[in-house]
């Protein structure tokens, strides 16, 4: 089974320190980032599939919002570990200046439900 994202990422003052490491299951990508941001760094990210990042740094300093650019300004800190249903637009912002590293796991949206539907049911 073939699975290709459909993922929209725009970012300001934020720069990739390495090239991105791609991996590809079945029904899941992978993408690991090494990355720095500036203060006043920004980000808009949204994915037609279902994901969950991982950082491996504390990345507190990084303001992030659902709703949009302004509340990210006051946005909660970002977690060092979220998931992200699909379509949910995110939008970030660097407090401080950051270097850190993540893993973003994309789903494929019929691989994620015939994982979880015999735990929590299909609907």
């Amino acid at each position: 089974m073939s699975y290709h994202h459909q993922f929209t990422g725009e970012t300001q003052g934020i720069r990739a320190t390495a090239p991105v490491k791609w991996r590809q299951l079945d029904g899941v990508l992978g993408a690991f980032w090494e990355a720095e941001g500036d203060v006043g760094g920004q980000g808009y990210y949204v994915s037609a599939n279902p994901r969950i990042s991982i950082f491996f740094n504390d990345v507190s300093s990084i303001r992030m919002a659902n709703a949009d650019r302004v509340a990210a300004r006051k946005g909660r800190p970002l977690a060092r570990a979220i998931y992200v249903p699909a379509g949910t637009p995110m939008w970030t912002r660097f407090t401080d200046r950051l270097q850190f590293s993540h893993l973003d796991v994309h789903l494929q949206n019929e691989r994620l439900v015939k994982f979880l539907s015999p735990a929590i049911g299909r609907s």
